[in-house]
């Protein structure tokens, strides 16, 4: 994520000018450049308590041994946001592997609670109607497990 804000001469460094739609540099007196902004991630003991909950929750999803190699099921983990994943091999070049997002949690710390996320046809999050924020991880993947509506699982 970035941040649009303006900055004096001389430029810091590892900042991006800002573009405008037509993609050149902004005209306008003072400079705008977009900044890095740092997300907090979890701390360690966060981190394992959750990586120990998603490794329950694969065990208990996750397709037959002898399946894997075509279908498997996953996480990633960045910044506050872990994402359940689909794993698959392309289907007429084994060797490159596709990583399909399917659910998505936000930790928001001000809040203390989880948002949930389901990635739509377009590639685009969308918020969870029936649950779209839960107090826990667990509540999370009980969520994503039960599938409502069939966004997560099809």
């Amino acid at each position: 994520m970035r941040l649009l804000c303006t900055t004096p001469n001389p430029l810091p460094r590892n900042c991006i000018p800002a573009v405008d739609k037509s993609g050149k540099t902004r005209k306008n007196g003072s400079i705008k450049f977009l900044l890095p902004v740092a997300t907090m991630s979890f701390n360690d003991l966060e981190k394992k308590r959750i990586e120990n909950a998603l490794d329950k929750f694969l065990a208990k999803r996750r397709p037959p041994p002898h399946i894997r190699k075509e279908l498997d099921i996953g996480y990633r983990l960045s910044g506050q946001s872990i994402e359940l994943l689909e794993i698959r091999p392309q289907w007429d070049d084994p060797s490159v592997i596709h990583q399909r997002p399917l659910a998505k949690a936000t930790f928001v710390r001000a809040q203390d609670c989880w948002k949930v996320f389901w990635m739509r046809a377009s590639l685009k999050w969308q918020g969870y109607e029936p649950n779209a924020t839960v107090a826990s991880i667990d509540e999370f993947l009980a969520v994503v497990d039960r599938d409502q509506y069939g966004c997560f699982w099809g």
